[in-house]
């Protein structure tokens, strides 16, 4: 009898633990032209799905390079990409709610000769317990930034095609 009621209680706390892990949810993945590199914006979920941090997993071939993970709580900016010490890619939210997301700027290196950046306006909302990324009013699955070359050298990302 003692033997059937630990195992019950240890199933049980089991049982409990699992349902108040995170969990992981890619919001969308993005490649790079001519780079067999993709970056996965991964929401790191708490029990009730609100957003804890976001993480930055850059594979290759499909294996694991790097990882950022940057906690989030109200107004947010942090760096997704840096090459050669340059801040190429950036998300900013001036708004942002863990619980029901916010307007997030992705923020990018145009010309690195000339320092100008470009943006890309998106929306991260909650829709129940899953989320979306959007683009004016369209749902995005993934990113593809296209390289800004000047006479056969990449100096910056020409746009981001929003797919």
């Amino acid at each position: 009898m003692k033997k059937s009621l630990s195992l019950i209680m240890f199933l049980s706390i089991f049982v409990f633990a699992e349902s108040v892990s995170a969990k992981d949810f890619r919001i969308v993945r993005a490649t790079v032209q001519d780079e067999s590199r993709v970056l996965d914006l991964v929401l790191e979920l708490d029990s009730r799905s609100d957003i804890k941090a976001m993480r930055i997993d850059e594979k290759d071939k499909g294996k694991l390079i790097d990882s950022g993970h940057y906690p989030v709580s109200g107004p947010t900016e942090f760096v997704l990409l840096k090459e050669s010490g340059r801040e190429v890619i950036k998300l900013r939210s001036g708004n942002f709610a863990s619980h029901q997301g916010g307007d997030v700027v992705l923020d990018y290196l145009y010309n690195g000769i000339t320092g100008s950046r470009g943006a890309l306006d998106l929306d991260l909302s909650r829709n129940g317990d899953t989320w979306e990324l959007s683009s004016n009013g369209k749902k995005i699955k993934s990113l593809h930034f296209v390289k800004n070359k000047k006479m056969w050298q990449v100096v910056g990302i020409k746009y981001i095609q929003v797919r």
